[in-house]
């Protein structure tokens, strides 16, 4: 097997176990419901990783590469751009990141949830031994913190050039708008062919406006002083 067909596989048992983990939770999910989604043998599976812990904290690994990915790509674009205009590009293009990725924020904030000290007894929160000993582990430790950094940066920028006029620290800033992205990934329509009935809350709320509500709700944040 050539290195791009690996990295293909890899990938495909990565997306599939970030749906599957999204789906079932970590705890009720086995090897074999992975392999049988992603139509693969569970010898496979192992082939490219030790155990469950193991290929859970390297789904999470993945989700903050690709996201790191997109939006460093995605801030690289329009410096032309003052910094409000180019957050609101990056927000609008975040949408379709969501829908084409649709398990990769549900991965990462169950993962600061199970780490979250207020939440939990101890830094190391609901981690297993099999997770905190995974290789993939000490990567995620060194990267969690840079999606928040690249966005920080551009708020500050933001106050330079006067587009952004709100004085609450960035870290509340950066928070509040992931929460609201967050609450879209996990309420949105993922999959074209869900069907909402007249009876969900949601029925009468197309995508569309609930895009251009976050859109309105972030701007008036970043442009209120």
């Amino acid at each position: 097997m050539g290195v791009f067909e690996r990295q293909l596989r890899e990938e495909t048992i990565l997306n599939t176990a970030a749906k599957v983990f999204c789906a079932r939770g970590f705890g009720i999910t086995k090897m074999i419901h992975i392999a049988k989604e992603a139509k693969l043998s569970k010898g496979l599976i192992y082939f490219y990783f030790n155990s469950k812990d193991d290929l859970y904290m390297a789904v999470i690994l993945h989700a903050i590469k690709r996201t790191i990915q997109f939006q460093k790509h995605e801030m690289e674009q329009h410096q032309d751009l003052n910094a409000l205009d180019r957050l609101m590009r990056l927000l609008e293009k975040y949408f379709d990141f969501v829908h084409e990725n649709p398990y990769y924020q549900d991965a990462i904030s169950t993962f600061i949830s199970m780490t979250n000290p207020l939440k939990n007894d101890n830094s190391q929160g609901k981690l297993t031994k099999g997770m905190l000993a995974s290789p993939f582990y000490k990567q995620i430790m060194e990267q969690k913190f840079e999606p928040f950094i690249l966005i920080t940066k551009v708020l500050a920028q933001g106050k330079q050039d006067g587009s952004i006029k709100t004085n609450l620290p960035p870290i509340y800033l950066y928070l509040s708008i992931w929460s609201l992205m967050i609450g879209y990934e996990k309420l949105s329509i993922n999959d074209p062919s869900d069907q909402l009935t007249a009876d969900n809350p949601f029925y009468f709320f197309s995508d569309t406006q609930w895009q251009n509500t976050i859109k309105s709700i972030v701007k008036t944040i970043l442009t209120s002083p």
